[in-house]
């Protein structure tokens, strides 16, 4: 027969148990929630109806964007 404190031992190892489970999940949907806004969560494309030296020129006439899409200042 078991005496209440080995009933109050086991169940306090149970909920540790669980706990550190849960906890392991939590962690693991965080990780995921990160890895998702850091590689999937992304701009949408710009697109051009231009070609060529047209977009480029394009792109040297619009403040910023020749430094966003070439790495360079005009």
């Amino acid at each position: 027969m078991q005496s209440d404190d080995e009933t109050d031992d086991e169940s306090d190892t149970s909920d540790n148990e669980s706990m550190a489970f849960w906890n392991l999940v939590l962690a693991g949907a965080k990780l995921a929630a990160a890895y998702v806004e850091l590689y999937f969560d992304k701009n949408p494309p710009r697109t051009s109806l231009l070609s060529g030296m047209g977009w480029l020129l394009e792109t040297l006439n619009t403040p910023g964007e020749c430094h966003s899409q070439l790495r360079m200042s005009t």
